[in-house]
């Protein structure tokens, strides 16, 4: 694993832990009236490209059809050519990254048992630990960023670019009032920490800076 990837992914999961609790302790309600109060305009187009972002991913029939795809992809890749190359690495790094980031999201959800900001909204109450709570972390905001997150990783100069998807569909769940500012920083805390550990497993560097990953020998164990 390149060293300055990870220095700088650590970096920012510990800046994102940060001001993740202090969202949760100042920003949170304050921006859930707000957003109420003067962006309620943004509602209904936001909540029209939800259901277009799900579409797109593969919501309709499993939030891990996208991890799945991959999965098969890296998998005939392998069987046609014998070998472990990098391109199957890469797909099998964005799999397991995305598969295993919704898994946590998920359980997460079961232990946080959050309620949404259209809650606090409706009827005043703003807690964790209530009975059919779901807001932290976001489903959606990790469904995309467990997907970009890899290729930020291994391609870090494109990050600007690969990070305007998933921030958006980021900010419109929390436009919307669907979850808190908190929930979708969570997620990306979730992607982050599994990025890391998955690039550890696998022992990937970035493309744009390791030469040790490239063809045409390659195997999970990082053989140089």
């Amino acid at each position: 694993m390149n060293s300055l990837s990870a220095t700088r992914f650590s970096k920012t999961t510990i800046t994102l832990i940060g001001a993740c609790l202090a969202s949760i302790v100042f920003v949170d309600v304050p921006l859930a009236f707000a957003i109420d109060a003067h962006l309620g305009f943004l509602r209904a187009p936001l909540e029209w490209f939800t259901p277009i972002v799900e579409w797109l991913l593969g919501f309709p029939i499993s939030k891990y059809l996208a991890g799945f795809i991959l999965f098969a992809v890296a998998g005939i890749l392998y069987l046609q050519s014998g070998k472990l190359s990098r391109p199957i690495l890469v797909l099998l790094f964005i799999a397991g990254n995305h598969i295993v980031s919704r898994l946590m999201a998920g359980t997460l959800k079961n232990v946080f048992l959050r309620t949404r900001p259209s809650d606090i909204l409706d009827s005043g109450l703003s807690s964790f630990w209530v009975s059919g709570g779901s807001s932290f972390p976001s489903g959606h905001a990790t469904h995309v960023f467990g997907l970009f997150l890899p290729l930020m990783f291994l391609y870090p100069s494109k990050t600007r670019w690969l990070l305007v998807f998933p921030v958006f569909v980021a900010l419109s769940r929390v436009l919307v009032n669907d979850h808190y500012l908190s929930d979708v920083l969570g997620s990306a805390i979730v992607c982050l920490v599994v990025t890391v550990g998955l690039a550890s497993a696998m022992k990937i560097g970035n493309r744009e800076k390791s030469p040790t990953m490239n063809p045409p020998r390659l195997t999970l164990t990082g053989e140089r």
